[in-house]
């Protein structure tokens, strides 16, 4: 299993349509797909009940149990990407431990550059140096 979470400190980022279209992109693929949405918004889970398809499956947490549940249930699947709240430095740190890939998500505004270079800031000073920018 490979896990992936988008980050971001600010709302309206686009960090739910990543974890979207990564793992439809994914499933279309041949992998098996989870998506934990730990936002409280929902966005993620509410689009998959729209959807009535399946897969990817959609699970909803608190980031507080994304370390476990990845080790746990996790493992069934070949990818799993993490939604992650704006706003939350708490589940967003969580979130970035816990996963074997940090990425950034960010639009081309200056608002949204500076936020990601806050992220940045905070992943490089603990010790995950590793996190890409998108």
């Amino acid at each position: 299993m490979f896990s992936i979470a988008a980050l971001q400190s600010k709302g309206g980022t686009s960090k739910s349509t990543v974890t979207i279209n990564v793992g439809i992109a994914a499933v279309c693929m041949g992998l098996k797909v989870a998506l934990i949405d730990t936002d409280v918004q929902r966005s993620t889970a509410n689009w998959f009940q729209r959807r009535h398809h399946s897969p990817p499956a959609v699970f909803a947490m608190e980031a507080t149990r994304l370390k476990s549940w990845l080790s746990g249930v996790g493992q069934d699947f070949d990818l799993c990407i993490i939604d992650t709240p704006g706003h939350d430095w708490k589940s967003l740190c969580l979130a970035a431990v816990a996963v074997d890939l940090p990425v950034i998500v960010s639009r081309p505004t200056q608002f949204d550059l500076e936020a990601a270079m806050q992220v940045r800031n905070l992943l490089e000073k603990a010790g995950l140096a590793h996190a890409s920018l998108i």
